[in-house]
């Protein structure tokens, strides 16, 4: 699946993710590919994608995620 972090600064795109980490306000929520289309908010914490190989960890403090078609929208 496909993630795309935005801000008001910049945007990332990312391909090839196998498992992206949330944090909500009911705790890490976890997203794998052919997730149901969803719309959640999120809280400061860590969001963690997974890739093959590699684990990226971002430090956000809030935002929103719209997932929809194994495309991963993350508006900071």
């Amino acid at each position: 699946m496909n993630c795309q972090i935005i801000s008001i600064d910049k945007k990332q795109s990312y391909s090839k993710v196998q498992s992206i980490s949330l944090p909500t306000d009911s705790g890490q929520m976890q997203i794998l590919a052919n997730h149901a289309e969803m719309f959640v908010e999120l809280v400061g914490g860590e969001l963690i994608l997974q890739f093959a190989n590699e684990i990226k960890k971002i430090r956000i403090d809030k935002g929103i995620c719209y997932f929809k078609d194994n495309i991963c929208y993350i508006l900071l």
